[in-house]
């Protein structure tokens, strides 16, 4: 019979805290809507960063079942973002600005309590992420790009690249689109949207009578809030004969006056990608950034290195199927 009372005694115990403890709770949250638990639980929300001080965040707190007016505070961690504000009280305001690309989310915990006896308390984490305004305009890295090219340069293979960086911190805020707005006479040159590579749209026969083009390069975000923004850049395409070279420094040429032969050696099976350790050099140049490509319908080599003026191996060569080959530079 003593074993049997005690047992009773402790299964009672346990309802009467379990009661007690419950009735500390409110009934349920309603705003913001909680998705889980009874009188505590996560809710998430978006606001937007750079709200100025005080600004209303859209979340307005409200419990049910409490007795009284109802009081909230809000816990976070450094710095503090947010605070309760509003003309009841019972809403998140702004503390500080927040900034998206710095912090693109922010946890905090609100807690309410009303005036009955024993006080009813609830709390409920809420994740605030920060919504991404478009803030930072494409920027270029330069004002003012040069560059040297033959009017028999290939048509559609690019012979530039620009890129404009935009700050801002998620998509279609960063992503920008290149068009050139500019300087094209008779739509000469082709800009790829995305990638922002140039390219001649026809070969520049009347080179000896428009030298030099500007041409005004445009680019454009995917913002929307609160509006697209632009960056601008000139690019200033210069058409020089490739025969006009005094000399070849590089492979050094036998004969011609900017143009003649040369010969040099590369090891067999040699594999894809290899320095040959050619290097090329023309002399008299409008530019130091001077353009090779080799003029071949074979695939064996191609011009590449960080300066784009070294010669690569494509394909390995086979001493005893091919002791020599001739391209065009």
């Amino acid at each position: 019979m003593f074993l049997v009372f005690l047992l009773i005694f402790f299964i009672g115990n346990g309802i009467h805290q379990t009661d007690g403890q419950s009735d500390n709770f409110f009934s349920s949250w309603k705003e913001p809507p909680i998705n889980s638990g009874i009188g505590e639980g996560n809710a998430t929300v978006t606001v937007r960063e750079n709200n100025q001080v005080g600004t209303s965040t859209g979340i307005k707190l409200q419990v049910l079942g409490g007795t009284g007016k109802i009081s909230y505070i809000l816990n976070q961690s450094n710095p503090l973002y947010f605070r309760i504000g509003g003309a009841n009280k019972d809403e998140i305001t702004t503390a500080i600005p927040s900034d998206f690309e710095m912090l693109d989310r922010i946890t905090v915990t609100v807690v309410a309590f009303d005036e009955g006896n024993p006080q009813k308390t609830g709390s409920a984490i809420m994740t605030i992420f920060i919504g991404d305004v478009n803030e930072h305009a494409p920027t270029f890295l330069r004002e003012v790009y040069e560059v040297t090219i033959s009017p028999l340069f290939d048509i559609g293979i690019a012979f530039a690249r620009l890129h404009a960086a935009d700050g801002d911190g998620s998509s279609p805020n960063n992503n920008v689109v290149y068009s050139i707005e500019g300087g094209n006479t008779n739509d000469a040159f082709m800009i790829d949207s995305k990638t922002g590579n140039i390219a001649m749209a026809k070969q520049l026969y009347g080179y000896d009578i428009t030298p030099q083009y500007e041409l005004i390069i445009l680019g454009v975000d995917g913002g929307t809030d609160p509006s697209p923004l632009t960056g601008t850049t000139t690019m200033l395409v210069k058409i020089v004969d490739v025969e006009t070279f005094s000399s070849w420094k590089e492979p050094p040429v036998n004969s011609g006056i900017g143009s003649g032969t040369a010969s040099v050696k590369v090891k067999e099976n040699s594999e894809k990608g290899t320095n040959t350790n050619i290097k090329l050099r023309a002399l008299d140049g409008w530019q130091r950034n001077i353009i090779y490509k080799i003029k071949s319908d074979h695939q064996t080599f191609s011009i590449g290195g960080p300066n784009g003026n070294a010669l690569i191996v494509e394909e390995p060569i086979d001493f005893e199927v091919v002791s020599n080959i001739s391209i065009k530079v």
